[in-house]
């Protein structure tokens, strides 16, 4: 639990590092009653306590939508608190209660919150409804209820069943909450949720890797939920359900132990340089006088990436060593002549694709292949005439490979860092990976991620091309990042180390 600090008290639980402190407070059931960003505002960013509910809806003669009754996790006033540590040093607070009404009335549904504080602003929350007997009328199962102060921009990634998107890896957009109204709402899980107060500060919202549960734990087919981001004069409220059919009164049951696991991230860096790395990428072993000319320009980093060419060599996604005994000298010159210019080089590699002509794509590329859906084969990145890869998922055992990978490549020559490529996550369907229907690879990317930043040290450089996605888990890692290689001024929270345009 290092760099995590946790104090119970008569209040209950506070959990707090140098970049945020978090309370847990014994009057709203164990929930969280305070976030706050030490580098931010200072001020609480909750306006009411983290919450779960089960809403119930009785006929009411002056209203065609009935009489809503509210059962909630934050009612709860003498819930069981505790701290624990997990196997790997993880600083864990639960709470448990039994959903309560305002008046203090009860349901025969407990509740089990497991938060788990992760180092580098990750969080992991657990929430289990619990029933030996069961509740069978709810007809709104509320798994997440976040009350915000104001923000000025949410980032949504779409479920990837849902129709929008230019491509098979998911729609995604960007809202503006700076005018009152519904921002997002849509029956089907949100991938990820990211809200942001300018370049203050911000939170990310993301469904783990296994995300089944959020749409099959009432009903066999996704899309009977109802998630929603709103804002109004006083703030922006986020409501995850995985079932609400509230509106036509469709009940559901609630019966044994249902869980829900939401991730979240929170901005840890005190101040933002500005994007004074000044990158070039270069394609190819360039000759001395023309690595000089670049160092003469002003440029501060090399990165080379070179993932495919017409007619000639180039490093093949996965493949190591990418060239042969010449070319390895030639690349060893470039480095070399990097460094004698007062330059630092890094190279570029990508966490998701594996070329074809690589040695091991044919003998584990349909295990570890990303499925965009049921019915579709591998999808390649084509490049001309050619292509730089085909599309892995890190939930396969292409995490692993992609890992020592990374080692490798690191420690095979004098390299300053290293840039990261498609340093997002996917949704996939590959029925090899996880249970149906959906999941993605984000807690892989994660660990892949924290393990570069561990083999790299605190003296190498980690640059991250976030593939369209904003995460503050990749800023608070990384030395830099670029949301996208085509655009620059894009990151709204910017709150890394350094933004970077090539």
């Amino acid at each position: 639990m290092a760099g995590i600090g946790l104090c119970e008290h008569a209040g209950g639980i506070r959990v707090q590092s140098d970049a945020w402190t978090v309370e847990h407070s014994r009057e709203s059931g164990g929930a969280w009653s305070s976030l706050k960003l030490t580098h931010g505002t200072g001020q609480n960013l909750l306006r009411r306590p983290l919450s779960s509910a089960l809403r119930f809806v009785h006929p009411d003669a002056s209203n065609d939508l009935g009489r809503f009754h509210v059962f909630a996790e934050h009612f709860e006033k003498a819930p069981r608190l505790k701290i624990e540590q997990s196997a790997a040093g993880v600083a864990v607070v639960i709470a448990e209660g039994t959903f309560t009404d305002a008046d203090g009335k009860t349901v025969p549904v407990g509740y089990r919150r497991r938060t788990e504080y992760h180092d580098h602003g990750l969080i992991w929350t657990t929430l289990d409804f619990m029933s030996d007997s069961g509740c069978d009328d709810a007809v709104d199962v509320l798994a997440f209820d976040l009350e915000l102060q104001a923000m000025s921009d949410v980032f949504v990634r779409l479920h990837p069943t849902q129709a929008g998107g230019g491509d098979l890896l998911g729609a995604r957009g960007w809202f503006d909450l700076s005018n009152p109204g519904v921002h997002f709402v849509s029956r089907f899980t949100p991938l990820q949720i990211s809200l942001y107060q300018g370049g203050v500060q911000g939170i990310d919202l993301f469904t783990g890797s296994e995300f089944s549960a959020w749409d099959t734990a009432f009903k066999p087919e996704a899309g009977r939920g109802h998630f929603a981001v709103t804002s109004d004069s006083s703030g922006v409220s986020v409501k995850l359900s995985p079932y609400c059919m509230a509106q036509r009164r469709l009940k559901t049951a609630v019966r044994g132990v249902l869980s829900f696991r939401l991730g979240m991230s929170l901005p840890e860096l005190q101040q933002v340089r500005a994007a004074s790395l000044s990158v070039r990428r270069i394609s190819s072993a360039l000759s001395d006088e023309a690595i000089a000319a670049i160092a003469r320009s002003g440029a501060k980093v090399l990165v080379y990436e070179n993932s495919f060419a017409e007619g000639g060599a180039f490093w093949r996604a996965g493949a190591y060593p990418p060239f042969d005994e010449a070319g390895m000298h030639a690349l060893a010159r470039v480095i070399e002549t990097a460094h004698r210019n007062n330059l630092k080089v890094l190279p570029s590699v990508s966490l998701h694709e594996l070329h074809p002509e690589t040695a091991v794509f044919g003998a584990r590329s349909r295990e570890w292949m990303h499925t965009a859906g049921a019915h579709l084969d591998m999808i390649h990145n084509y490049r001309g005439s050619g292509e730089s890869g085909a599309l892995m998922c890190l939930k396969s055992g292409w995490v692993d490979y992609c890992r020592q990978s990374i080692v490798t490549i690191v420690r095979a020559l004098p390299w300053d860092g290293i840039a990261l490529n498609h340093a997002t996550y996917y949704p996939c369907c590959h029925a090899g990976h996880a249970a149906a229907p959906w999941h993605t690879d984000i807690e892989q990317l994660q660990y892949i991620l924290r393990a570069a930043r561990e083999t790299l040290g605190n003296e190498k450089l980690m640059l991250l091309n976030l593939s369209d996605s904003p995460s503050l888990f990749a800023e608070n890692l990384a030395d830099a990042v670029f949301v996208n290689a085509a655009e620059t001024g894009i990151f709204p929270l910017r709150a890394a180390r350094a933004v970077v345009s090539p």
